[in-house]
């Protein structure tokens, strides 16, 4: 017997194999916690460590113009809940960190916490943002260094 697959059966066997995917996770080892790698830094450096990471150079690209244009005097307010989110960022990676201690990142936590495609589309997502970062802040410091050099890179170009 040939079983013809209809329309509606194709929807409900796709959406069936993606919610599968979607919620498919890995499991923990029972070795999680016994790892290579040597746990070397301190409160100060990782604290140093995840404001280096968060703050960047971005916050050089557009403060003064922010500040001057926009804000004013509470610039400062702004940086202050600005604080308080990233400590919540914070420790959301250190629970995450303390559950799941091996290398990977928002990766790994977001596979091993909601599932397979969660994790891919994490894990691309920062890939991305780590390439577009770059040349973005680049093209913004270059303001700051031609303004520097008197405008004239932007006079030559």
């Amino acid at each position: 017997e040939v079983f013809e697959m209809t329309t509606s059966n194709n929807c409900g066997v796709f959406c069936g194999k993606f919610t599968t995917a979607l919620r498919r996770k890995k499991v923990l080892p029972p070795d999680l916690h016994q790892s290579e790698l040597h746990r070397c830094l301190g409160v100060f450096s990782l604290a140093s460590l995840c404001t280096g990471s968060v703050i960047g150079a971005g916050i050089y690209a557009l403060t003064g113009e922010v500040a001057k244009n926009y804000a004013g005097p509470s610039v400062i307010l702004s940086f202050g809940l600005t604080g308080i989110v990233t400590l919540f960022a914070a420790m959301c990676y250190a629970e995450f960190t303390a559950r799941i201690p091996q290398a990977g990142s928002g990766y790994l936590y977001a596979y091993y916490a909601i599932g397979e495609l969660v994790g891919f589309i994490t894990g691309w997502n920062m890939v991305i943002e780590y390439i577009l970062t770059v040349p973005t802040i680049a093209r913004s410091l270059s303001g700051y260094l031609d303004t520097l050099m008197n405008r004239s890179i932007e006079t030559y170009m």
